[in-house]
C-alpha cells in the first residue's frame, strides 16, 4: 500500500504525463493545420464539444469544425431534407 506522499507523487506524475500528451496533440494539430493551409486545403475538426475546444482550434487556424457544440446528431432523413430541395423549390427555380 502506498503512503500519502507516494500517492501524491504518482498523481503529479500522471498529471505531468497528461499535460505532455496534450501539448503534443496541440502541436501536432497545429502542424496539420499549417501544412493544410500551405497547400490551400480546408481543415475540418471533428468532435468539437466545448467553446474552449472551438477557440483553441480557431487560434490554431482550423477553418471548419463540426461536433455536438454546433448540433446534436440528426437522423439521415432529416439531413437529407436540409440538403435536397423539395419538388416545390425545384419547380420555382425552373
Amino acid at each position: 500500500m502506498e503512503t500519502t506522499g507516494n500517492t501524491r507523487a504518482a498523481l503529479v506524475n500522471r498529471l505531468l504525463e497528461t499535460r505532455e500528451r496534450l501539448i503534443g496533440a496541440i502541436l501536432t494539430g497545429n502542424n496539420v493545420v499549417n501544412i493544410a493551409a500551405s497547400l490551400d486545403m480546408t481543415t475540418v475538426a471533428e468532435g468539437v464539444e466545448t467553446l474552449q475546444q472551438k477557440e483553441l482550434l480557431r487560434a490554431l487556424g482550423c477553418t471548419q469544425m463540426q461536433g455536438f457544440l454546433f448540433s446534436a446528431a440528426r437522423p439521415s432523413a432529416e439531413i437529407r431534407k436540409l440538403l435536397v430541395p423539395s419538388s416545390d423549390e425545384v419547380s420555382a427555380v425552373a
